[in-house]
């Protein structure tokens, strides 16, 4: 059996790309069925995140695994018309392993050593358990991509300071804004982006925190928890007519934000507006940036501060990489040994 893995990510494709190929919740269970119909894919694990989408598979065969694959992220793409072959990575095995590896300790991502992306792994690859029923060697290989994730930010620094994208968008907001005490904000998605930059902005002092969320039960529970206000999802344009800054971050796969109907509410503010759009898809249509008085940043925007903290991380992450091949090379060397004892029972299959 082979681990194959095709794929993209802030690194090879925009973010247009990349909210094409990206699955949303809604879609994760219809595409591991779709999967399953592939008689040669054993297991999988699709993990799709704001700034990547991977798909790791176990198969028979390589060449047809990574065919299939192929076939199979392009039919889910929401512009069939597109060709994306330009901005998809294909790896195999050791190549595979050591890359998932890599993402899992941070040394991928577009902030250099943030969290979130270790516990999107162990979700991705806990929901995908559900569909595979074998133990097979795809489980091996998650399970020690988070045990070497969790061994790289204790012995290195790369974390330190708890870096993220919430933090460099709160960093943003200050440079723009300064002092946040007469700020009122508007934040939308109670995800996991969101609760941070709640409790982020609640933290800096900020005078109105207002949170909305399409389920309301759980906007409230949030309010309460955190001391902020709520706004009702279908009443979002009365909030905008007195927010200084909106900071989205749903999973919905439409946009919540359109240019017809801000240009209604900018007509009815005396005040700029600041949106900041962290969401993949996108939350707000990008053509919102031609109304004046409207200030738009996309997750690509936050650039100039993920180049500073790369800067500062970079010793750090080459010890990352030093414990990385030296895992790499011992998980390897494990399963080879276990490959032979299986070989001489007649039950080798992996590698």
């Amino acid at each position: 059996m082979n681990i194959i893995l095709i794929g993209t990510s802030h690194k090879v494709a925009p973010l247009e790309i990349r909210e094409n190929l990206s699955f949303s919740k809604n879609l994760l269970e219809l595409s591991y069925k779709s999967l399953a119909e592939y008689n040669i894919i054993s297991s999988a694990v699709i993990l799709s995140t704001c700034n990547r989408v991977e798909i790791y598979v176990e198969a028979e065969d390589k060449i047809l695994g990574r065919a299939y694959l192929k076939q199979f992220i392009e039919g889910f793409n929401k512009k069939k018309q597109q060709d994306f072959s330009d901005y998809l990575y294909s790896l195999e095995n050791e190549s595979a392993i050591r890359h998932l590896f890599k993402v899992a300790s941070g040394l991928d991502s577009q902030v250099l050593g943030e969290n979130q992306i270790l516990g999107q792994i162990r979700q991705a690859y806990i929901y995908s358990k559900a569909f595979w029923k074998t133990h097979s060697a795809l489980s091996r290989v998650f399970n020690k991509a988070i045990e070497i994730g969790k061994k790289i930010r204790r012995d290195t620094k790369i974390s330190e300071g708890n870096i993220s994208i919430a933090t460099l968008a709160i960093k943003l907001l200050e440079e723009k804004f300064g002092r946040f005490v007469n700020l009122s904000v508007l934040v939308i998605g109670t995800g996991e982006i969101g609760k941070l930059l709640l409790t982020y902005l609640k933290q800096k002092g900020v005078n109105t925190v207002i949170i909305a969320n399409r389920t309301y039960d759980k906007a409230l529970s949030l309010a309460g928890e955190l001391n902020c206000k709520i706004a009702r999802f279908d009443r979002l344009a009365e909030e905008l007519f007195d927010v200084d800054v909106v900071i989205c971050s749903t999973s919905s796969p439409h946009l919540i934000l359109k240019e017809v109907d801000l240009r209604k509410v900018m007509s009815g503010r005396k005040n700029p507006l600041f949106i900041l759009d962290l969401a993949v898809p996108r939350d707000v249509e990008e053509s919102v940036r031609l109304i004046s008085d409207v200030i738009l940043y996309n997750i690509d925007d936050l650039g100039y501060a993920i180049e500073e903290n790369i800067k500062r991380r970079k010793e750090e992450a080459i010890l990352a990489e030093r414990i990385i091949d030296k895992e790499v090379r011992n998980f390897l060397k494990i399963l080879w040994e276990k490959n032979t004892l299986l070989s001489v029972q007649g039950q080798a299959s992996w590698l």
